[in-house]
């Protein structure tokens, strides 16, 4: 499993709560309990309901997921449908839920997902007891030889309401320290809060895309040269035609930092540079981004009514050109202000951070786009998706 997956898994978890069917659901196995009493009950409830089956799916490196509910109804699935599932419950309970990665030392991706409520362990691919560490249940269950996805460690990726903001604020020191080796000065907040936006829409905080590039520590999507360490990777057009595009790989997180900020602020860059520094609207770095080929988006649309190889011309070379242009602002201010999907931009990262939002248009706060940073905790859950825009979109298992 990515490591990506499991922020996303949190974020399900939280939605699948809101639910009338999770609701009715936790109240039917709690009974009118609470606390520890509320916890034990909802784990027997699962346990004795869903089934542990592999995913069949694992052994061509993709992970499947379902919702809670189709969890429950089915009664079988993996670690990864029966602890977001618990979660789900918990939360609709009034439990603080917690979801916990576990994997072997240096294995930078997830072997297990386990659920905590309350602060206690509540293992349902075992029959484990309340409050047992799922690796302590399989060696009492005599089952640690054929479930080698518990030797691991376990991971706390923290309480589904807190796990959002620990890593922003993470990435946030990550880039400022990085802006400044590259730039030698401290960033502007709007320099800062765009930089940040793009590299979680684009890069996911520097985790990768899918298996194969997962902890590539690429912060910013950004493509190998002949010769350089680099992952396999499918990118498209704007037209949507796939491409082959091996991503840069880097063995820090701070290398992959500097390199992100130097690709954005690179001389060759200079209208970026400027918008950056103007610091007039994030529509108006967007546009400078594209222009100087950073980054090319979707433009369905336009590619429709002028043609797949018309609207791949630079802006302003023809009609096809602008409308594609055009059309791909649109989309990718949309992917980086919405929560929706698996893109999560400037509003839970503001939120996160208790910033403001910057200028999305032109800088005047009455734009229709600009919207206020606030947002419950639940909003904030799966903040990250470490490589979980290749999850959602491979499976779209995110409606």
């Amino acid at each position: 499993m990515n490591l990506g997956a499991v922020p996303l898994l949190a974020r399900r978890a939280t939605r699948d709560a809101r639910t009338p069917f999770v609701r009715k659901l936790a109240a039917r196995l709690t009974r009118g309990a609470t606390g520890e009493l509320a916890a034990a009950r909802l784990l027997a409830g699962v346990q004795a309901r869903v089934r542990f089956v592999r995913d069949a799916s694992e052994r061509y490196g993709v992970d499947t997921f379902t919702p809670a509910k189709t969890t429950w109804l089915r009664g079988y699935g993996d670690c990864d449908d029966s602890a977001p599932l618990l979660a789900a419950l918990g939360l609709a309970s009034g439990l603080p839920a917690e979801l916990v990665a576990m994997s072997p030392d240096g294995d930078p991706d997830p072997s297990h997902v386990a659920a905590k409520l309350a602060g206690i362990w509540t293992e349902t691919t075992l029959r484990a007891r309340v409050g047992e560490h799922p690796y302590a249940a399989a060696r009492r269950l005599g089952v640690l030889r054929a479930r080698d996805d518990l030797r691991g460690v376990r991971t706390r990726l923290g309480s589904l309401g807190a796990m959002a903001a620990a890593r922003h604020q993470w990435a946030r020191e990550m880039l400022q320290q990085a802006w400044m080796v590259v730039r030698g000065r401290p960033p502007s907040l709007f320099e800062i809060q765009c930089a940040q936006a793009w590299s979680l829409h684009d890069a996911s905080y520097g985790l990768g895309w899918g298996p194969a590039c997962a902890g590539s520590h690429n912060w910013g999507a950004i493509h190998a040269q002949a010769g350089q360490p680099s992952c396999p990777y499918q990118d498209r057009f704007p037209d949507g035609t796939v491409y082959t595009q091996p991503m840069r790989t880097w063995p820090t997180d701070e290398e992959g930092a500097e390199a992100f900020i130097r690709q954005l602020s690179s001389p060759a860059r200079p209208l970026t540079q400027a918008a950056l520094a103007r610091g007039r609207s994030v529509r108006d770095v967007l546009d400078a981004m594209r222009r100087e080929n950073y980054f090319g988006g979707f433009c369905p649309e336009a590619a429709k009514e002028y043609g797949g190889q018309a609207v791949r011309g630079k802006p302003g070379s023809s009609d096809a050109a602008d409308a594609c242009h055009e059309e791909a602002l649109d989309g990718s201010q949309g992917a980086l202000l919405k929560n929706g999907h698996y893109l999560v931009g400037f509003r839970e990262m503001t939120a996160a951070l208790g910033e403001p939002m910057p200028p999305l248009r032109n800088g005047d706060p009455r734009d229709p786009a600009y919207g206020s940073s606030g947002g419950g905790g639940l909003l904030l859950v799966a903040a990250l998706a470490a490589g979980g825009g290749y999850y959602a979109y491979k499976k779209g298992w995110l409606s």
